[in-house]
């Protein structure tokens, strides 16, 4: 991929397990500059949410070390937690728009 040479701001959860990010691309007719208030927006609107997530993947980890489950059997927390970051993906309306352009958009 070709080098535009603007900057873009990629958020996202580094626990293993929780799939969430945001991302913000700096344009001509949009730099970042005027966008900040929005991603800290967006930011402290995420939290709750990937607090939820992450607590969600935390019990999903115990419960398959408790009972030394294999690979590939889902429990129930883990299917509240797929069903959490489905509803993640689409969480756009409960959550403000990162911005206008085409890029930026929820992941």
């Amino acid at each position: 991929m070709p080098s535009s040479g603007r900057l873009r701001i990629i958020a996202y959860s580094p626990k293993k397990g929780v799939e969430w990010s945001a991302r913000w691309q700096d344009t001509q007719e949009e730099p970042l500059e005027k966008v900040i208030s929005t991603i800290v927006e967006t930011l402290q609107a995420s939290h709750d949410h990937i607090l939820k997530l992450m607590i969600a993947e935390d019990a999903a980890e115990a419960r398959r070390k408790k009972s030394g489950q294999k690979n590939g059997s889902a429990t129930s927390d883990e299917r509240t937690l797929e069903k959490s970051r489905r509803l993640s993906q689409t969480a756009g309306s409960s959550l403000p728009k990162p911005l206008r352009n085409g890029e930026r958009r929820w992941l």
